[in-house]
């Protein structure tokens, strides 16, 4: 999130300073990066939710095939938008500083 507030302080301040100024890449940057981080929030949520349901779930052998069909699936998923996000990051801005992203 504080890279999308960067953006967002970079498109003001050259606004600001010249209004004329292209600020499309950044625009198309905070755009992208905004939509990434929404991604990254629903598919966490969801795994929250499917987590919940599993821990839920009475018997062990139960509650181990929950968390096997409900809870590794959204992992997956989850870890798919962590994926995206890293691909952009080194894409558009080079080696990721934050290896745990």
């Amino acid at each position: 999130m504080r890279y999308t507030t960067q953006l967002a302080q970079s498109m003001n301040a050259v606004t600001a300073a010249c209004p004329e100024a292209d600020v499309s890449v950044q625009k198309e940057l905070l755009l992208e990066c905004s939509d990434l981080l929404s991604e990254m929030k629903r598919a966490l949520a969801g795994l929250a939710d499917v987590t919940a349901k599993a821990a839920a779930v009475q018997g062990t052998k139960e509650c181990a095939y929950a968390y096997h069909d409900l809870v590794v699936p959204a992992m997956e998923r989850s870890d798919a938008r962590r994926t995206d996000w890293r691909c952009w990051w080194t894409r558009s801005c080079g080696p990721c500083p934050a290896t745990a992203i």
